[in-house]
């Protein structure tokens, strides 16, 4: 009886410990965040990479909802500085710069960056 009471508690230890690793590894929820920036004019901005798969449907989405020059796409591989300046970690990622020069990041796919657009 006391082998079944071990391999309990090494199943209920192996699950305790991938809970564990799974909490510390997940990301917390994308909101959108503002910072100033200096170099990007008002405008919305795409950030993008050659290997994002989402980032085509998020090209896409933008396109259908603001026509193909409604918005400049920004590339990792051609232009990873504003990436650092506006602390953009994972793409696709969304950007609305205000007249003002205040940027927001709406990380993920951009619905909630059109919503914001909307009148």
């Amino acid at each position: 009886m006391s082998e079944v009471w071990l391999r309990l508690a090494l199943v209920t230890a192996g699950i305790a410990v991938a809970i564990g690793i799974a909490l510390v590894l997940r990301r917390p929820v994308a909101h959108p965040a503002k910072t100033k920036t200096a170099g990007l004019g008002p405008g919305v901005y795409l950030f993008s990479s050659s290997t994002c798969v989402d980032c085509v449907a998020a090209r896409a989405r933008l396109v259908d909802a603001l026509g193909p020059t409604g918005f400049v796409e920004i590339d990792w591989d051609d232009d990873p500085g504003p990436f650092a300046e506006l602390l953009i970690d994972a793409v696709p990622c969304t950007v609305i710069v205000s007249e003002e020069g205040l940027a927001t990041r709406f990380p993920g796919m951009p619905d909630r960056a059109l919503e914001e657009l909307s009148p």
